[in-house]
């Protein structure tokens, strides 16, 4: 059974409503610990990733970075435990803005499409949301791990939505067999509208970039959307850091789409986001694709 899978039982998204914050962060942390205690192959994973980067990876590395993993699934789930008003109050309050963002609103204002690169690194999940709470629409790219988990995003979302709360929330399923993404994706931005969508994912379509002196494939092929575009678009890299006390930055910042090596640009911001502060790079226990 996969970690998402033991952590999101039908009985437990059931009892979400019922839950409170504090006891959502405790099962999702407690069932999660037993996961990674029955499953030592999966830290194995992390060790050798760690390794493979030239990092080093003792005990204490090793348990943050499970920490984070787990808190990852926990904020992709606190939307779920909330009335729509106690969310936007949440998102207002514990995740600040580190730069202005206005550029994005005068690029949507002129129907210029907004391509917003993401990873999966911190509060990823509170990135659209925030930016919803500041009457940002947007439609996301992801992959649900189950039906049920897709239907009661989907459902959330629009509920958020009807309360003018946020701004309308969209998705396009990667993988699913009604989506036909590449072209969702493009559609989304030739309606001037802002899609988000990660860079760190391996996709056919992904590139060779050096990421902390390694080659690795990565870009998901964003490359190839902005060229489709003709860089009639804005392309802006975002980054939700986790601070104490379960507060977070949101860093956003605008790329040149004339660039030619943009993707390697956004793992380059990566590295610079990421100092001190590896530990929230929860991508680190699934198979990174190095270049051999």
């Amino acid at each position: 059974m996969s970690l998402s899978s033991h952590l999101q039982s039908k009985e437990f998204m059931h009892s979400l409503p019922d839950l409170s914050l504090e006891k959502l962060k405790d099962h999702i942390l407690s069932k999660g610990r037993q996961w990674y205690d029955s499953n030592p192959l999966e830290s194995e994973t992390i060790k050798k990733n760690c390794l493979e980067f030239g990092l080093d990876c003792d005990a204490q590395r090793l348990k943050n970075i499970q920490h984070h993993i787990l808190l990852h699934y926990y904020e992709k789930l606190i939307p779920f435990t909330m009335t729509p008003h106690r969310y936007a109050e949440y998102l207002k309050t514990r995740m600040t803005l580190a730069n202005e963002i206005s550029f994005i609103k005068e690029s949507l204002s002129q129907k210029k499409g907004v391509l917003l690169a993401v990873c999966h690194f911190g509060a990823v999940e509170l990135i659209g949301p925030r930016l919803a709470c500041e009457g940002i629409p947007f439609t996301g790219t992801l992959k649900f791990a189950t039906a049920g988990l897709s239907n009661a995003a989907k459902s959330a979302a629009q509920n958020l939505s009807k309360t003018g709360l946020f701004a309308e929330i969209q998705f396009i399923e990667v993988g699913s067999t009604t989506s036909a993404s590449p072209l969702e994706m493009a559609a989304v931005l030739r309606r001037g509208e802002l899609l988000m969508s990660v860079f760190d994912e391996l996709t056919r379509y992904s590139t060779e970039v050096t990421l902390f002196g390694k080659k690795v494939l990565g870009g998901a092929g964003l490359q190839k959307l902005v060229s489709f575009m003709h860089g009639e678009i804005t392309v802006c890299i975002a980054f939700a850091v986790r601070r104490e006390n379960e507060t977070y930055t949101l860093h956003v910042a605008s790329l040149d789409t004339r660039d030619k090596s943009i993707i390697q640009t956004m793992y380059r911001s990566f590295e610079t986001i990421t100092a001190g502060q590896l530990d929230q790079w929860y991508f680190l226990h699934e198979g990174i694709p190095f270049v051999k």
